[in-house]
C-alpha cells in the first residue's frame, strides 16, 4: 500500500482500521434555565445532585424557589442536569468600590478585567448575596497581630521561586470571610483561606504551578474575582526624610518654633534654625512725649543698626504708636529704652520706646529621618510663636525601594503593605424582574447540538404565567425542533390549575396548550402542579410537574432504555408529592389526553403516576408516542455520530459496505432490547446512483418498525356453556 513510495529496499508497515461501530450516546442529560440567588450567569454548569445545586446556585428564596426546585426535582431522578442562570438587566456583582460591576461568568471576566479602572475585588457572581463578602490580605510587614494570624502556619515572606531569581518580599496570605452571614448563617465565618500566594505575576508554587495571587483566586475561589492590585496609598513607603527646605522664612520669631512632620511615615523629627540677623518686629511706646504729629519720622538706634518708623499721634501731641518702615538688621541684644529721635516734627525728646527683636527661619535641620514617608503626602508645619509667623517648608523624601504588585519576580523587591487590607464588597444587585428575553437568552445557549449535549429540556414555570406561552413557544421552535435530538417538557400555568375546580382546570390547561399552537413530537405537556415541602424554608410550595416527568424519563433510561415509555405504574411514579393541584378523573383524563396533555394521577394505594406518553404532535403518527420519538432520537444521534467518519471517503462499494456493517449490528441489538420490531438498511447502487456520487453525496436508507407502547387494554370475558367447545366461540366476539 505504501511501498510504492519507498526508494530503496525495505519493509513498510501500514494498518487499516475496519473496526468502526455505532457508539452509545447520552440520553438522560437535563437542561434547566432559571433565576437563582448565586452562581454563574449565562454559563453551562453541570450539576449532579442537590448538594452541588445548593453549593453553586445557593438556596431557594421567595424569588427563586420555582426555578430552584425545578432543577432539584429533576435531580431526584437523575444525576445529570445542565443549569444556566439568567438575571435581569440590573444585575451586578458586589465590588470593593461599592458601585458594583457585572461579571457574568469566567469568559465575561476577561472583558471586564481589560476595561477595569477602579475595582480591586468583586464577588464571584451577581446578586445581593455578594454584599456579605470581605477579602482580607496580610504580608510580611502586617502579619503579626493580624486578626487571622492563627489560621496560618507562619508569616509570609519570600517564595523559593522569587528568591531564586533575585527577588524578595513577594508572599501574602488571603482570607475570604462571610462578614454578613448570608452564606453560612453565621457572620464573620471564614469561607476560604489561601496561603503563601505571590505578589509576582510570574510567581510559581512549589509544584511549579501558577502562584500569582490574582490567578489563584480567580481559578480556585468560589466567592471572589481579583481585578487589580492595591492602591498606592495601601503600600508602605520606604522613604526617609533626608532634608527639609525652607520655602518662606517668615519673621518675628524670638525662639526657634516647633517643627511638626505629618504623613504616612513615622518617627521623623526636625528643628528650626533662626536667622542670625535680627530685625525689629514691634515698637511699644513707653512715654508719649508732647508736640508730635502723625507722620513724623523717627529713628531708633541700637546695637544692630537703625530702625526707622512713622509716628501716629494721640491727638494731644504725644506719640500713640510707631509703625516700622524699616526693620533694620543685625540686632542681637535687648533694645529696651532705645532713644527715639525726631527726624522731622516739632516734638520734644521726652518720648521713649521699647523695640522687640524678631528673627526669620533660616533653615531646618533633620534630627531623625524616620521611615515610610511618601512624597506628596508628607507635610512640614512650622508652629507660630508669640512673635513670628509666615514660615513654610517642604520635606524631601527618599525614593521608595520596591515595586508594586503584579510585576515579574526577577530582581524585584515587592512593596509591603502599610497595614493589613480589608476589602468589603457591596453594591450587588439581583437584577430585578426577568423579561422573556432574559429567559430565552439562556435557552438559546442550548440551540447548538455541536456545543452542548442535552436530551431533556425542562421548562419549569417558564418565567411565570405572563411569560410562559412566549417562552415555551420559543424553546420548542428555536431549540428542540432546531436540534431535533431533545424533547421539551412543560406544564400548564399555575393559575390554570392551582386552587381551581377540576373541570375548569382541565379547560384552562387545554387553552394554554392551544395558545402555544404548536404541533410537534419534540414537546411533551403534563397536566399540572404538585404541593411539595420546602425543607430549606420550612414551608410548602406549589411546583410544576414537568421536572418530575423529565426525571421519570431519565429514570426510565436507567431502568431500561430510551425507547421504553416513562409512563405507568412501573416507571412513571412521581416523587415528593403532598397533593396534586388537579387529580383528574377518568372523564377529564380522556379530555386532556385527546388534546395531547398527559395526565398525572394519584391512585389510592398506588401513589402518583404519569398516566400518558403522548407528545404534542397533533397528526396521527407513531411519533405521537414519546418512546418512539426518543427511539428515533437515539438511532439518529448514534448512527450520525458514527457516520461522520465516512466524510471525505470514497463513495464506493467498500465504504457503503462499511456503513451497512456498522449499522446493522447496532439495530439488531436495539431489536434484541425490544426497541424495534424489525429494520432494513439500504446503502448500495440503488440509492447511491451516479448522480448522487457526482454530487459528492452519500445516502443510507434505514427502515424502522418502532415498538409501540400499550396505551389501551381491552379485556374480554366471555361466559361459555358447559357443553360448548372453546374452538366454536374463540375469535367470534
Amino acid at each position: 500500500m505504501g511501498s510504492k513510495f519507498q526508494l530503496s529496499p525495505g519493509v513498510n508497515v501500514s494498518e487499516v482500521d475496519l473496526t468502526g461501530y455505532i457508539p452509545s450516546v447520552a440520553t438522560t442529560g437535563g437542561a434547566v434555565v432559571g433565576a437563582y440567588e448565586w452562581g454563574p450567569v449565562l454559563d453551562y454548569t453541570i450539576v449532579s445532585d442537590s448538594k452541588k445545586l445548593e453549593e453553586i446556585f445557593g438556596k431557594p428564596t421567595e424569588d427563586t424557589y420555582v426555578d430552584w426546585f425545578t432543577a432539584y426535582n429533576f435531580l431526584a431522578y437523575s444525576n445529570n442536569c445542565n443549569v444556566i442562570r439568567v438575571v435581569g438587566t440590573g444585575a451586578l456583582n458586589s465590588s470593593d468600590d461599592g458601585a458594583g460591576v457585572l461579571i457574568k461568568n469566567e469568559t465575561h471576566y476577561t472583558s471586564v478585567f481589560e476595561s477595569n479602572t477602579t475595582v480591586k475585588f468583586a464577588a464571584k457572581y451577581a446578586g445581593e448575596k455578594g454584599d456579605s463578602i470581605e477579602v482580607h490580605i496580610a504580608d510580611s510587614a502586617t502579619f503579626t497581630g493580624w486578626t487571622y494570624e492563627n489560621l496560618f502556619d507562619g508569616a509570609p515572606g519570600t517564595s523559593t521561586f522569587t528568591s531564586g531569581v533575585g527577588g524578595s518580599n513577594d508572599e501574602i496570605h488571603v482570607v475570604v470571610v462571610d462578614a454578613g452571614g448570608k452564606f453560612t448563617g453565621v457572620p464573620n465565618t471564614v469561607l476560604e483561606k489561601f496561603s503563601y500566594l505571590s505578589k509576582a505575576n510570574d510567581g510559581k508554587s512549589e509544584d511549579g504551578g501558577p502562584n500569582f495571587y490574582g490567578s489563584v483566586l480567580n481559578k480556585e475561589s468560589s466567592y471572589v474575582w481579583w481585578l487589580d492590585t492595591p492602591a498606592e496609598t495601601d503600600y508602605a513607603s520606604n522613604g526617609a526624610i533626608t532634608a527639609i527646605a525652607v520655602d518662606l522664612a517668615g519673621s518675628g520669631y524670638e525662639t526657634a518654633p516647633t517643627v511638626t512632620i505629618t504623613g504616612d511615615g513615622a518617627d521623623a523629627t526636625a528643628t528650626a534654625v533662626l536667622s542670625s540677623t535680627g530685625s525689629a518686629v514691634d515698637i511699644t511706646v513707653d512715654a508719649a512725649g508732647t508736640g508730635y504729629a502723625t507722620g513724623d519720622s523717627v529713628s531708633i538706634t541700637g546695637n544692630g543698626g537703625t530702625v526707622t518708623g512713622t509716628v501716629t499721634d494721640d491727638g494731644a501731641g504725644g506719640i500713640q504708636s510707631i509703625s516700622i518702615d524699616d526693620a533694620g538688621s543685625g540686632f542681637t541684644g535687648d533694645l529696651t529704652g532705645a532713644t527715639v529721635t525726631a527726624v522731622t516734627g516739632t516734638g520734644n525728646d521726652d518720648a521713649t520706646a521699647d523695640v522687640t527683636i524678631g528673627y526669620s527661619v533660616s533653615s531646618i535641620t533633620v534630627d531623625t529621618d524616620g521611615a515610610n514617608y511618601v512624597s506628596g503626602t508628607t507635610t512640614v508645619t512650622i508652629d507660630d510663636t508669640t512673635y513670628g509667623s509666615g514660615a513654610t517648608a517642604t520635606a524631601t523624601v527618599e525614593a521608595d525601594t520596591g515595586v508594586e504588585w503584579n510585576n515579574v519576580s526577577l530582581n524585584n523587591t515587592f512593596k509591603s503593605l502599610s497595614s493589613d487590607i480589608t476589602y468589603s464588597l457591596t453594591g450587588g444587585d439581583n437584577g430585578g424582574t426577568l423579561v422573556a428575553g432574559d429567559i430565552t437568552a439562556g435557552w438559546d445557549m442550548f440551540k447548538n447540538a455541536e456545543v452542548v449535549d442535552v436530551s431533556l429540556l425542562i421548562l419549569g414555570n417558564a418565567g411565570g404565567d405572563t411569560l410562559l406561552e412566549t417562552v415555551i413557544e420559543h424553546v420548542i421552535s428555536n431549540v428542540a425542533e432546531t436540534r431535533k435530538d431533545c424533547v421539551a417538557f412543560f406544564s400548564p400555568k399555575r393559575s390554570d390549575v392551582v386552587n381551581v375546580e377540576e373541570s375548569q382546570a382541565a379547560e384552562n390547561a387545554i387553552t394554554t396548550k392551544n395558545n402555544i399552537a404548536l404541533s410537534t413530537s419534540y414537546a411533551f405537556m403534563d397536566s399540572g402542579w404538585k404541593y411539595q415541602y420546602d425543607a430549606y424554608n420550612d414551608k410548602y410550595r406549589w411546583l410544576p410537574l414537568n421536572a418530575d416527568v423529565a426525571g421519570a424519563t431519565a429514570r426510565s433510561d436507567y431502568m431500561a432504555d430510551p425507547w421504553w415509555s416513562p409512563a405507568g405504574y412501573t416507571r412513571g411514579q412521581i416523587k415528593n408529592v403532598i397533593k396534586l393541584a388537579i387529580n383528574p378523573s377518568k372523564t377529564y383524563r380522556d379530555e386532556l389526553y385527546k388534546n395531547n396533555i398527559n395526565p398525572i394521577v394519584s391512585f389510592k394505594g398506588e401513589g402518583v403516576v404519569l398516566y400518558g406518553d403522548r407528545t404534542l404532535l397533533a397528526k396521527p403518527s407513531a411519533f405521537q408516542k414519546l418512546n418512539v420519538r426518543r427511539l428515533f432520537i437515539v438511532l439518529e444521534k448514534a448512527i450520525a455520530k458514527a457516520s461522520k467518519y465516512l466524510l471525505f471517503e470514497f463513495n464506493d462499494a467498500f465504504t457503503r459496505a462499511q456503513f451497512v456493517n456498522m449499522t446493522e449490528p447496532y439495530l439488531r441489538e436495539v431489536k434484541g432490547r425490544r426497541g424495534i420490531y424489525d429494520f432494513r438498511v439500504i446503502c448500495d447502487e440503488s440509492n447511491n446512483t451516479g448522480e448522487v456520487i457526482d454530487r459528492s453525496e452519500f445516502v443510507g436508507d434505514i427502515y424502522i418498525k418502532p415498538a409501540q407502547s400499550i396505551n389501551f387494554i381491552q379485556l374480554n370475558f366471555v361466559a361459555v356453556r358447559t357443553g360448548v367447545e372453546f374452538e366454536e366461540v374463540v375469535g367470534r366476539f
